[in-house]
């Protein structure tokens, strides 16, 4: 998983927001989110779409975590297909 870009690149995100959580430039959950919605790619279209019309929105460890998940589930389908083939 540690080899995963979309890991690497929620990493760096929850970095960021340790680096500047005391200061006057700390990074609301509402900032996160909308960093999250708007940088990843369209294959992530459909749980994008899911987590920006939860209510109340996930807290973004939460969102992080069920587009990962999301991600392993279609890679592990992916590879299931190959394999049937």
């Amino acid at each position: 998983m540690e080899d995963n870009p979309l890991h690497a690149h929620f990493t760096k995100l929850r970095n960021y927001c340790i680096q500047v959580v005391y200061t006057y430039d700390a990074i609301t959950n509402q900032d996160f989110h909308m960093q999250l919605f708007t940088s990843l790619t369209s294959q992530y279209a459909m749980i994008l779409m899911v987590l920006k019309h939860s209510r109340p929105l996930p807290r973004p460890e939460e969102a992080m975590h069920n587009v990962l998940e999301k991600e392993t589930t279609v890679s592990l389908t992916n590879e299931l297909g190959e394999a049937s083939t």
